[in-house]
């Protein structure tokens, strides 16, 4: 209803500073209930370099705070636009949970910040290759994703983006930006919602061409998963579609989300947890791929919620959904 802006900074007719927000509707659990309240998701925040020495971006983001129920947000620089969010009270996770899995061993090996034993990689491809069933994708329907999303999420009170009809529309099936595949029925087995990137490189020019498959979503068909048990249609699931990837001419597959309730269920599908501290060379896989950036800062996620009656309301990452 455009009550979400983004907000502009003028000194007279001049434009100095910008605070970008995308609009959504956010469900937040409030004394045992689910509340459905307007926020934004934090887009590019900007001052003039010449009016940099104040204040100014602090009174931005005061603005916003005044303004907006709900903000959210991920890869906030860390030296910079970070330091607000930690002094405006957000809630932080440094590092989101990422999951990967070697598709073609040759492939991911070369996709590897640190090295590895390319034996290792081909040693993971095996194991996980358990079935050779293959689930490409399909057309959604989002009226019953809508529904299974709400049955599912609202009793574990689980803050999130609000999944309704309307979501599923503007973030996938309009999107201008990437084509979203749909896998899977989320009546029966679940939902994955991925997409396909060709790698992009200026400076590693032979990498240009290779495939990587992006898993955006994960909307398990029942409780099981999001409560951390092994969800066996949902491993079948996973693998079925990584299959596809992989006869697709995809070398590796990814998954970040804020929370690690799918870890158990992942694990058993053939990914491996990344991690920034002590993480092993074998999941080291690339950070970016368009550009291709093997090393860059981890992707992290914030969020504050600024309820009008001024209940604290204190949530873990382990009971959000961010992706």
């Amino acid at each position: 209803n455009k009550k979400i802006n983004s907000l502009l900074l003028l000194c007279g007719d001049e434009v100095i500073g910008f605070r970008g927000f995308i609009p959504g509707l956010y469900q937040v659990p409030v004394h045992n209930n689910m509340r459905i309240l307007q926020g934004g998701a934090s887009a590019m925040w900007t001052i003039g370099k010449q009016y940099r020495k104040g204040r100014l971006g602090l009174m931005l983001q005061q603005e916003a705070l005044n303004q907006i129920a709900v903000i959210t947000g991920a890869h906030s620089d860390p030296a910079t636009s970070l330091l607000f969010y930690r002094y405006g009270g957000f809630s932080i996770l440094d590092t989101t949970n990422r999951y990967v899995v070697p598709l073609e061993a040759k492939g991911y090996h070369k996709l590897l910040s640190q090295k590895a034993d390319i034996g290792n990689v081909t040693g993971w491809v095996n194991a996980w290759r358990t079935s050779n069933n293959i689930v490409g994708p399909g057309k959604p329907d989002i009226n019953n994703i809508s529904e299974v999303w709400k049955r599912t999420t609202f009793p574990l009170k689980l803050f999130s983006l609000y999944r309704n009809n309307d979501f599923w529309k503007w973030r996938y099936l309009d999107s201008t930006g990437f084509q979203y595949l749909f896998f899977g029925s989320i009546m029966d087995t679940g939902l994955i919602i991925a997409r396909v990137e060709t790698i992009i490189s200026n400076e590693y020019k032979e990498m240009n061409g290779i495939k990587v498959f992006r898993i955006i979503e994960i909307i398990p068909r029942d409780s099981l998963a999001w409560k951390g048990e092994k969800d066996k249609l949902l491993i079948e699931l996973i693998q079925s579609v990584i299959l596809w990837a992989m006869n697709h001419g995809c070398v590796a597959a990814d998954f970040y989300c804020s929370t690690t309730r799918f870890e158990p269920t992942l694990t058993v599908a053939g990914f491996k947890k990344y991690s920034v501290h002590g993480s092993s060379a074998i999941t080291s896989l690339a950070l970016l791929f368009q550009p291709l950036t093997y090393v860059a800062k981890p992707v992290n996620l914030f969020f504050k919620i600024n309820r009008p009656d001024n209940d604290n309301i204190e949530i873990s990452f382990e009971n959000t959904y961010m992706v």
